[in-house]
């Protein structure tokens, strides 16, 4: 599968969730943003048939959204990732599993589950 630039009209945000001092000696969970912050990407919405060739079955059935950038060391399964459709709407969705194609680095799928409010 190759990458093709021309697909990739989302600009994804990445962030990891990371633990920091409340203030009051305890711990909480805060977004930190990925270096680099942003990606472009080529998302589609994930269909059965399109999920058996790359995940197993415990993520298919979660996934809603698949995911394919140019590889970003940072990102895994605590990635968060933000991006807007065409119609506007914002998406939040956690990263189920990442998987570097070629094994050198240069492109990865993101199977993603979309976070509902």
């Amino acid at each position: 599968m190759t990458l093709i630039l021309g697909r990739m009209a989302h600009t994804v945000y990445l962030e990891k969730r990371v633990q920091v001092a409340d203030g009051e000696g305890g711990l909480t969970t805060a977004p930190t943003a990925l270096d680099p912050p942003k990606m472009k990407a080529w998302i589609e919405t994930a269909s059965q048939r399109g999920m058996e060739r790359l995940a197993s079955g415990a993520i298919i059935s979660e996934a809603s959204h698949v995911i394919r950038a140019r590889y970003h060391r940072d990102v895994d399964r605590q990635t968060q990732l933000t991006w807007t459709d065409r119609a506007g709407k914002v998406h939040i969705a956690n990263v189920l599993d990442v998987n570097d194609l070629d094994g050198r680095a240069n492109e990865m799928i993101i199977i993603a589950a979309e976070v509902v409010p």
